[in-house]
């Protein structure tokens, strides 16, 4: 270990018995895309024993503005083969277990149950409460996290005793939020999430392996940041009474993905424009966009939720119905009745048979 930790290990907090326990520490990251470049380096530098890797993809030119492992002539490689380049070089003290296949509910058991703790790297729902059932089961803590544009989220679910991810999204929407090739991200973010990921597990590590109190992780709650505005809150995720983390049996069927994202708080424009009286109308886009061009009864910031009655729908909107998609849930989880405008203003102009704008 000599010099290479020194840094950290003068740390009291971490030391030579936590570096001891960090190089027995073994920790799967699922994705090795945006978040999990950045998430993976840091744990192989900080001397974390035994790295998992898991992705089925191949490095595309677009990967290359947020996705630091890899560089222009990696395009078209494995993913995961060349995360193991790039990590062995970074610290060759390392072992690196990698796993070129997508996770689902037939190997998921199998890949995650020799690790201690599991990394939310991906970017979509059937993956993210597919990881959620499986920490359930082998009672292992996961880190989530999630980017999207210039936000990002983190928090940690300790696996047995709960709040666990669908404490805090109960039910995935069937259309999928959007990805970032679908809605956009701006590189950085990723960066900085990722890297809160890879702090949260080495904090949790020194925490439950080596007693840290003052290190304890973001256990039980949520990390919001928009770096947007610099706006930054952590949230406290309560314990659902009927959610599935209160259950004693557990299984995994192939279908149990499936059937959690069935639920879709959508509804379109014709459901808006057709209701009497019209439900609130949010806008959920930028400030900036909102200023450019809005629907004339929308609205636009939360402060009027503050005297929203708890049946009244809420209808929200931006460009595509993407972002609203994810404000959407944010509000559902806080207890509004709001569903997403399916396909946004772009829908709405496009839409031949509603003149109404």
């Amino acid at each position: 270990m000599e010099n290479r930790y020194l840094r950290q290990m003068v740390l009291p907090e971490v030391g030579t018995e936590g570096q001891r326990v960090l190089r027995e520490a073994k920790v799967l990251v699922v994705g090795a895309g945006g978040l999990g470049s950045p998430c993976l380096q840091y744990l192989a530098a900080a001397g974390v024993g035994t790295l998992g890797i898991v992705d089925d993809d191949v490095v595309d030119i677009s990967n290359l503005q947020r996705q630091i492992l890899f560089a222009t002539d990696d395009v078209g490689k494995d993913k995961v083969a060349v995360a193991k380049d790039r990590l062995s070089e970074l610290n060759p003290q390392v072992q690196l277990l990698t796993f070129n296949e997508r996770l689902h509910a037939r190997n998921a058991l199998d890949i995650c149950s020799s690790f201690d703790i599991i990394v939310d790297g991906t970017d979509n729902f059937k993956t993210k409460y597919l990881l959620n059932e499986v920490s359930l089961i082998l009672k292992k803590p996961l880190v989530y996290g999630s980017i999207s544009r210039f936000e990002g989220q983190v928090a940690v679910f300790d696996g047995d005793e709960g709040p666990c991810y669908r404490c805090l999204y109960p039910n995935a929407p069937q259309s999928q939020i959007g990805n970032c090739a679908e809605q956009g991200v701006f590189g950085a973010v990723s960066g900085v999430v990722g890297s809160m990921q890879a702090l949260e597990v080495l904090k949790w590590i020194l925490f439950a392996k080596n007693g840290q109190e003052t290190l304890k992780p973001l256990l039980g709650k949520l990390w919001v940041a928009d770096f947007k505005s610099l706006y930054f809150h952590t949230w406290s995720v309560s314990l659902r009474a009927d959610c599935v983390c209160r259950k004693k049996e557990r299984s995994l069927s192939p279908d149990l993905v499936e059937t959690t994202c069935q639920v879709a708080p959508e509804k379109t424009w014709q459901d808006y424009f057709g209701s009497h009286p019209r439900p609130l109308l949010l806008d959920m886009r930028s400030q900036e966009e909102y200023e450019s061009h809005h629907l004339p009864e929308a609205l636009w910031g939360l402060d009027f939720l503050e005297g929203v009655s708890e049946g009244q729908e809420i209808y929200v909107y931006c460009n595509l119905g993407v972002r609203s998609l994810q404000r959407c849930v944010d509000l559902r989880v806080r207890g509004y009745k709001a569903f997403s405008v399916k396909g946004g203003l772009v829908g709405l102009f496009e839409n031949e048979k509603l003149k109404i704008i």
